[in-house]
Formats: C-alpha cells, structure tokens, sequence
C-alpha cells in the first residue's frame, strides 16, 4: 500500500510540471517578428502595367508590406499574402534594362526586411500564336431580333415573261368578237401595256355579236337596201309572196303588218320592209 501511494504522487508531480511549462511556449505574435524570406522575384511584360511577382515565406500582409526598386522608390502593390507580393513596375518613364536591388519591407521592426538582386530585360518579341482550341457546345439561342426596315420593291416581273390582260366587263371575254390581249414584261422588270385585246363594240347590223353578250345583231334596226343587211346581201335581193329570192340566207320573209301590206325581211326578230333594192 506504501508503494502505491508514492507512485500516485510521482504521476501528480509530473502532471503538475506540465502545467507549469506550458505558458514557457513562445507566443505566436511573437513569431510574427521573424525576418521575410524571398526565394524568387518574376517579371510579367504582358500584364498592363508590367508587373513583379515576389514569391516567398513571412512576406508580410496587406498595409505592412512595402517593394522598393533601388532610386525608383515604393512600387505600387497589386495584393499581399504571406507567400506572395505582386507589385506593378513603372511605366511612365518604363524602367530600363539592367540590375536592381529589391528591397521587401514586412513590418517596422529593423530585421523584417529582406534584399533580392534582380536583372531586368527589354521585353522580347511576341510568340508564336497557339492552336486553335477546339469549338465549345453551342450556346442557347438568344432573344429574337428587332424586324429590320423594310428593303427596296423588287422588279414586278422578269423581262420576256408574258401575261393574258383584259378590261371590259366580267363574262365578255371569249364571247362575240371580244379576245384577251397580252401584257409583256419589258427589261426594266415592268409589265407593258395590254396588246391585242378587242373590247365590246356598240351592236351592228353585220351578222356578228360586237357587244359581247351572245346575241347577234341584236336591238339593231336593219335597213332592207343595206349592204349588210343579211337579207339583202350581196343585194339585189326581192322579198315578194313569201319568198326570198337571188341569195339564201337567215332571214325569212314574211307579212309585216304596219307596212302597208309589204313583206319584210325578218331577221332574227327584227322585221324590215323590202322591196326590190337597186343594184
């Protein structure tokens, strides 16, 4: 039993010793006093401005970092973490080739700073440009676009081509004497004038439908000594006791009544007086 108890005390001691040492550990803002370290400092030509890339340990952090270039004073920082410091190079007037001492400040204790010899050159000629990637997936289609402005009339027609025309009334073309005509296309691309068309003409006592509504001759009052009167064409022609002589014809003689008992030549409803027309 006596020596179980001094081992306990032995452990109680030693947990005590522990505790103890433990606030010796160095503090860690007092770590943060430790000098700055570059390993490596790349200039960048193809950045606008050119720039300065500081790689290393303790560089500092944003507001305690300073870069000084030899005479050419506190460069401008792009941004600062422990490992690396980007700074911008001048350019009005550009720095010149040759050795400069780079300085890097990372607090205001006299040893955190550190020194870095650095050669800066003329920037080199461009590269050769690099392969074509290869073409991404196609992008969803975007909105419709707004309607443009309506483009200049075309030419109505080509030239040589040729169209039917025709003017008079609805249902008179292809009856009587009434034909379409033809509209064509001239080298300006517009159509010439109807060629060509024959139109309803007023009604004549000539054997032939000249208005085009499908009845010859008729509402024409036929003169019985008319060259064109069908009853007495070619003339002469006599028109006694019912029967026409000399030509036969359309027309029928027959009692008109109201001539004074003569006969008349009928053609077609229309009756005439004949007698013997002179040669």
């Amino acid at each position: 039993m006596n020596h179980q108890s001094s081992l306990q005390r032995l452990v109680a001691v030693a947990a005590l010793v522990l505790i103890v040492a433990l606030p010796l550990t160095p503090p860690v803002a007092a770590q943060a006093s430790s000098p700055p370290l570059i390993t490596s400092v790349t200039a960048d030509y193809t950045a606008s401005p050119p720039t300065l890339t500081i790689k290393g340990t303790v560089l500092g952090s944003p507001g305690t970092t300073t870069v000084t270039l030899d005479q050419l004073g506190n460069l401008t920082l792009r941004s600062v973490t422990s490992t690396q410091v980007v700074a911008n190079l001048p350019t009005n007037p550009a720095v010149p080739p040759g050795s400069y001492l780079l300085t890097l400040t990372s607090g205001s204790k006299p040893n955190q700073f550190d020194e870095f010899w650095l050669t800066l050159g003329t920037q080199g000629p461009q590269g050769l440009t690099g392969a074509t990637g290869a073409v991404g997936p196609q992008g969803p289609a975007g909105p419709q676009g707004l309607t443009g402005a309506t483009g200049a009339t075309g030419p109505a027609c080509t030239s040589g081509d040729f169209i039917n025309c025709y003017t008079g009334p609805a249902g008179t073309v292809g009856v009587g004497i009434c034909r379409a005509g033809t509209r064509t296309c001239g080298p300006s691309g517009t159509w010439g004038i109807c060629v060509g068309v024959v139109l309803p003409q007023p009604e004549i006592a000539n054997g032939i439908d000249d208005d085009c509504d499908g009845v010859i001759d008729n509402g024409v009052a036929i003169n019985a000594c008319s060259p064109t009167n069908p009853c007495t064409n070619p003339p002469p022609s006599t028109c006694a006791g019912n029967i026409l002589t000399t030509y036969p014809n359309p027309g029928l003689c027959s009692p008109a009544d109201g001539y004074s008992g003569q006969f008349a030549c009928v053609y077609p409803g229309i009756s005439t007086p004949v007698d013997s027309c002179p040669p």
